[in-house]
């Protein structure tokens, strides 16, 4: 669902501009001090990319889940990164930490 138009008027010209919220969290299962970075509700204009970066510093592995769906591994590095690209709608996307199998 579109959140807000804005409208620009420039030499008599209108150009009308969408916007989408993203929520995004973070669950440290792992208990290790990882965080997200941006967290919360964002705002991005349609067909934006969106990067996140999850500061990891246990190495856990790092998951996923949109809009409620299936959680999908990501990666286990420090820090991890993700982008949610082309974005053409309102979006949550729930980040979790997991302990990894010791090395």
């Amino acid at each position: 669902m579109e959140k807000a138009d804005a409208h620009f008027v420039e030499c008599g010209v209108t150009a009308i501009v969408k916007y989408y919220t993203v929520f995004a969290f973070l669950t440290d299962n792992a208990g290790n001090g990882a965080t997200l970075d941006p967290e919360g509700s964002i705002i991005v204009s349609i067909g934006s990319d969106l990067d996140f970066t999850i500061i990891n510093p246990g190495n856990d592995e790092v998951y996923v889940a949109i809009d409620g769906g299936d959680a999908e591994y990501i990666d286990s590095s420090n820090p991890t990164e993700y982008t949610l690209e082309n974005i053409q709608a309102d979006h949550s996307l729930l980040f979790t930490t997991e302990e990894g199998l010791p090395a």
